[in-house]
């Protein structure tokens, strides 16, 4: 008889890299991270990431002072490197025959993935297992009907617990854009905010029972629709269909009983509580997501509006909330002092309207300090 097979199992190795650093700009030298990490001798991981938008590239090697490595075989045995985001989403894999001493290995992902603010924020995990390469099975993926029932559970006013209320201006009229506590928690800010809000209904904490309601002063229904759409979905959509959400009457002590029950969208607006919607923008929903720091819809939302610049609206874009928000604004800056030519070739100066602007001067002293440094 064949002897019996040994039961062996592998141990595989990782090594996470953390990455912190200051987004690169497309026009300077890339960025370069160092990490020294512990493996029997201390071995000095370099990452260079280049700014390639809308890609990342991510260069990565190491160096060690010791000559002779034949007994420290972590990098020798590296068969993949894997990015994450900091939410633990799977970036990107490729797989390397292992690690050379200042060989470089790269790989590139969407720049959005990992970009907060103007910092770069993500993980670079180096497995001994290829099996590291393929992303994690997700809820998606083992129940592909899920999608289907995270957009009904949307629109299932009956179980959910609390309301965006809106008030008497604007589109929407004492109606309230209902959601599930337990959705919006999953961004910390929300969930801050909920934790504050006094409960209309009384019962246990995160249950059906418990109803509270958020009054909406400064944005849109369109803008807050888009914004459930992200939490739920994933998806971003600036048309915006009002039967997709749980629309119906604020929750107040008088109407505690009868408040999920859904009216039709029809019914709202013959009663005057609904106009007809144009839709969001992505200003608009840039500053939602700012607002509630949902970051991966608000760096979503930044590129969008870097992307539609040019010489009808950059100046405005800059003035009329761009100023506002620090890696935005370089953006616009970088635009403007670079486009120069563009804007002082006709008779009409596009900043008179802007010069009584409280940020007006600064910022138009920055951007012919720019156009001085580009040659312009």
């Amino acid at each position: 008889m064949p002897p019996e097979p040994e039961n062996t199992v592998r141990q595989h190795f990782e090594t996470i890299i953390k990455v912190d650093t200051q987004v690169p700009d497309e026009t300077t030298k890339p960025v370069v991270a160092e990490q020294t990490i512990h493996h029997g001798q201390d071995f000095k991981w370099m990452c260079k990431l280049t700014n390639q938008a809308p890609l990342l590239k991510i260069t990565l090697w190491w160096s060690c002072p010791v000559k002779n490595l034949k007994n420290i075989s972590p990098p020798h045995d590296m068969r993949c490197m894997m990015v994450r985001s900091r939410y633990g989403k799977h970036l990107g894999g490729v797989p390397v025959n292992g690690l050379q001493n200042e060989v470089p290995n790269s790989t590139q992902i969407d720049l959005c993935e990992v970009q907060v603010g103007d910092r770069l924020l993500f993980d670079i995990v180096l497995s001994t297992s290829r099996e590291q390469i393929q992303p994690p099975v997700t809820i998606d993926r083992l129940f592909p009907s899920s999608h289907g029932l995270l957009s009904y559970l949307m629109k299932d006013l009956s179980s959910m617990n609390i309301a965006f209320t809106f008030g008497v201006s604007g589109a929407a009229r004492n109606v309230g854009l209902w959601a599930h506590q337990s959705v919006l928690a999953q961004e910390s800010k929300l969930a801050a905010l909920i934790n504050k809000l006094k409960v209309i209904e009384g019962g246990q904490p995160d249950s059906i029972a418990t109803i509270k309601s958020l009054h909406v002063t400064e944005y849109s229904l369109d803008a807050y629709c888009c914004l459930l759409r992200f939490l739920y979905l994933g998806q971003i959509d600036l048309d915006v269909n009002l039967g997709d959400f749980a629309i119906g009457y604020p929750p107040s002590k008088s109407n505690i009983s009868s408040c999920r029950n859904r009216p039709t969208i029809e019914g709202l607006a013959s009663e005057g509580h609904l106009n007809p919607t144009r839709g969001a923008c992505w200003k608009e929903l840039f500053e939602l997501a700012d607002c509630y720091r949902v970051m991966r819809l608000r760096e979503h939302c930044r590129v969008k509006i870097v992307s539609s610049l040019d010489k009808s609206n950059a100046v405005d874009i800059l003035f009329t909330f761009a100023y506002r928000h620090h890696d935005l604004k370089e953006q616009v800056l970088e635009y403007l002092s670079r486009s120069v030519d563009d804007f002082s070739s006709g008779d009409r100066d596009p900043f008179t309207a802007y010069k009584d602007h409280p940020e007006g001067f600064p910022l138009v002293v920055e951007i012919l300090k720019r156009t001085k440094i580009h040659g312009h």
